[in-house]
């Protein structure tokens, strides 16, 4: 990530059975190029919520995703993929490999 990226007011719920659960609310991180975070928290607390909104693998139920100012959660699924592929990278906790390569 070469610029700012920023989460504004985002958040996310879930429903099921008639009710909503709600994974985030009202969450404001602003994220600069060269940054080193880590996000702690419980089991069960959103940190893989945050990091799937902030790497654009899901979309938000409310507030707004900005890369340099300009809003992403509004791109549609091909300029998504076109923005994650050009400034986003995944290192993720399992392998997800394709069983049949190697």
């Amino acid at each position: 990530m070469e610029g700012t990226f920023q989460c504004k007011q985002i958040g996310k719920s879930f429903s099921g059975d008639g009710v909503e659960t709600h994974a985030l609310q009202d969450i404001d991180v602003t994220l600069e190029a060269g940054d080193f975070i880590s996000i702690i928290g419980p089991s069960g607390s959103g940190k893989s919520t945050l990091l799937s909104l902030i790497g654009t693998l899901d979309r938000p139920t409310s507030g707004e995703l900005h890369y340099d100012g300009k809003p992403i959660n509004k791109l549609n699924s091909k300029e998504l993929s076109d923005f994650r592929f050009e400034n986003i990278g995944f290192i993720f906790q399992q392998f997800h490999l394709i069983p049949t390569l190697t």
